[in-house]
């Protein structure tokens, strides 16, 4: 099972600290609806697309929640770029929620 997706690299000159609040999407990201129009795919145990919807205005998290909680069988969610198709992160369900064996 291959998770290996293109997306952007970021050089700086400084170091710079790794984002650590995996409970939440990063705020810059959210804030940035222009340079950040987002999707979420969801995908199955068997790495089938099984779901896809654009954020647009709405709240990122909520939707995530409400996307695991509604739809069983996405096991994963991948969220790119809704402009340039660029993978931003793989967002995994909570343990303990179930994952419908599709």
């Amino acid at each position: 099972m291959s998770n290996n997706q293109p997306g952007p690299v970021f050089i700086n000159k400084e170091p710079v600290n790794a984002y650590n609040d995996i409970h939440r999407f990063p705020p810059e990201i959210k804030a940035d609806k222009k340079s950040f129009p987002l999707s979420l795919i969801g995908y199955s145990n068997s790495q089938m697309m099984v779901f896809t919807q654009l954020v647009g205005d709405n709240d990122v998290d909520e939707m995530i929640d409400a996307i695991f909680d509604n739809n069983p069988e996405v096991a994963y969610l991948h969220a790119r770029n809704a402009q340039a198709g660029c993978f931003i992160c793989k967002i995994e369900r909570a343990e303990g929620q179930l994952i419908d064996p599709v």
